[in-house]
């Protein structure tokens, strides 16, 4: 399998486990997930590290994030935290093109 292939299959399943669990924020077109709850599930797939898929990930704007990180400050309920920030748009746009359901 090509190794492009790997990491579409990987951003489409766990963006899509994100965007069902119900466990983590979905707001102004964003998925919001905490880096350390997304390096687990990164790091269950062992092909390559986690900061070299989330470098992958950023590379390909699949996720919107602060120069030098993989987060980038939110404010949510009047306060200010650091998410990963999955753009739903681009996971939609790529499960429609390669993945088999949303």
């Amino acid at each position: 399998m090509v190794k492009g292939t790997i990491y579409i299959q990987e951003y489409l399943q766990v963006t899509k486990f994100l965007a069902e669990s119900g466990k983590v924020p979905v707001e102004k077109g964003y998925i919001l997930v905490s880096k350390s709850v997304l390096s687990q599930l990164l790091s269950r797939n062992g092909y390559e590290t986690v900061e070299n898929k989330l470098s992958i990930w950023k590379w390909l704007h699949w996720i919107d994030a602060d120069s030098g990180r993989f987060t980038k400050k939110v404010s949510r309920n009047g306060s200010s935290k650091r998410y990963v920030k999955i753009d739903e748009k681009i996971y939609l746009t790529i499960a429609d093109l390669f993945g088999k359901e949303t």
